[in-house]
């Protein structure tokens, strides 16, 4: 489904609904990341969406860290 060199709109679908549902959106990421056969376009959003998700945590982990600290000196 995620091979040919022009992806679908269905494949689009299925790929944008299997990625809502937790775990299984990670376990679909790492096998198309790690494919050899995957669509390139489709490799390139799964590296921004991993670079998105990375950046995301650290600044949730920043946000957290510094309302802590924050609270814990008054």
């Amino acid at each position: 489904m995620f091979q040919q060199e022009d992806v679908s709109v269905g494949a689009w679908f299925v790929f944008y609904f299997l990625s809502v549902i937790p775990v299984v959106n990670i376990v679909m990421w790492l096998v198309l990341l790690l494919g050899a056969q995957t669509n390139k376009s489709l490799k390139n959003l799964l590296v921004l969406q991993l670079i998105l998700a990375v950046v995301a945590i650290a600044f949730t982990i920043l946000f957290w860290g510094v309302l802590f600290s924050s609270v814990g000196s008054v």
